[in-house]
């Protein structure tokens, strides 16, 4: 099976990308996740972009140590800890980037929900998985810098970044079909 769509894909009002707005999610506590590559990469994402902010949707326990690589990096200003949610839809609406770092997935649902919100997606490594392909920009390293030099691409380019959103919503429409 190649879908586990939380979302009925005929009711989801696509995200309309206008922030500068980039989110990870997920269990931020484990260090298989990387959330530290992706606030890493903010660092290089504001010197380009400085109106960039980082939304971290996740429950905040045991994850102090991002809290403070936030704060060392001194990017309190750009980055935020939303914390857990069963609605994440909300942060889907008008994002327009989804970095999800993690090492190693399954059938990583994150991706599959971003992807039928129109939300282009940097993955790092795990190309693997089923919904890789579409609307994914997949880094083949663990360099922060290669992420930001991806995620500035997306977020600078309009045009880009809804050719990226296109393509994640179809590629999940099409997986649905199938």
């Amino acid at each position: 099976m190649n879908n586990f769509i939380t979302y009925n894909y005929e009711d989801v009002i696509p995200s309309n990308l206008s922030s500068k707005t980039i989110i990870m999610i997920g269990r931020a506590d484990d260090y298989m996740k990387r959330f530290d590559l992706g606030i890493k990469a903010i660092k290089y994402i504001v010197k380009e972009i400085p109106d960039c902010e980082m939304k971290i949707i996740s429950n905040l326990y045991g994850a102090n140590y991002l809290m403070n690589l936030v704060e060392k990096l001194n990017l309190k200003k750009n980055i935020q800890f939303v914390g857990f949610t069963l609605n994440p839809e909300i942060y889907y609406k008008n994002a327009s980037l989804h970095i999800f770092p993690s090492i190693i997935e399954c059938f990583p649902m994150v991706l599959s929900e971003t992807k039928i919100y129109g939300i282009p997606n940097i993955i790092v490594g795990i190309d693997y998985v089923s919904t890789a392909k579409g609307g994914v920009i997949n880094i083949n390293d663990d360099d922060p810098e290669n992420i930001a030099e991806e995620a500035i691409k997306i977020l600078k380019n309009y045009n880009y970044r809804k050719k990226l959103s296109e393509e994640a919503r179809e590629s999940m429409k099409n997986s649905k079909m199938n």
